[in-house]
């Protein structure tokens, strides 16, 4: 359930991304950022390559068939 949220704070951190590095010109950021987006890219890729069929719909990894 943690990974699921994680993956759908991934647009709001983008979003938030370039206000934050003005604000303190840090760079710790981006590296939360890429990890959550480099996590949410990693669940599509699996979900796709273990579904039996394609479904568009499905919206988590252990979500059952």
């Amino acid at each position: 359930m943690a990974l699921y949220l994680l993956c759908c704070l991934t647009g709001v951190l983008l979003a938030l991304y370039p206000l934050s590095l003005t604000l303190t010109q840090s760079r710790r950021i981006l590296f939360i950022v890429l990890f959550a987006a480099g996590i949410s890219a990693a669940e599509e890729l699996f979900i796709e390559l273990t579904a039996a069929e394609r479904d568009p719909n499905r919206a988590f990894m252990f979500k059952k068939e």
